[in-house]
């Protein structure tokens, strides 16, 4: 049953953490515990107040934990550096992050230099190439 909640409680604060990256919004176990309270508890008698918070505070914290850890090693390893170094004119730490939760990127060479790419493409399209390294602009235009 705990496992449940912790799936639960990992969705949620995946969620919650996008919104923070998105909007600079914090995270708050109190709306955890509404969102809980409005739905899989919704029928739940007063007199389990105390499992509740309990169940709510094990669970968000239990969240809290894993994504933070999964995000926080993940942005510290080498591939990951390498994409902050390359296109170091840019703020990208709020883009890796939700790249690394979303499992859009990993922490290996070829998906952190398809991101690289990707990244390049778009700076290329949208003529703003003086955030490229200058050693990969003259690596891209030899390419040509």
């Amino acid at each position: 049953m705990e496992d449940n909640y912790n799936k639960i409680a990992l969705s949620w604060y995946k969620n919650a953490y996008k919104k923070r990256l998105l909007s600079n919004k914090s995270i708050h176990k109190k709306e955890y515990q509404i969102f809980l309270k409005n739905t899989i508890f919704s029928k739940l008698p007063q007199s389990y107040e105390k499992q509740f918070q309990v169940i709510s505070n094990k669970t968000f914290n239990y969240a809290k934990d894993t994504i933070n850890k999964k995000v926080n090693r993940s942005y510290k390893s080498n591939a990951i550096t390498n994409i902050t170094f390359e296109l170091q004119k840019l703020e990208l730490e709020k883009t890796l992050k939700f790249a690394l939760l979303n499992d859009i990127i990993s922490c290996n060479q070829d998906s952190t230099r398809e991101f690289v790419e990707m990244l390049e493409i778009f700076l290329h399209e949208n003529n703003l190439q003086d955030y490229i390294a200058p050693t990969k602009i003259k690596q891209t235009q030899g390419q040509n």
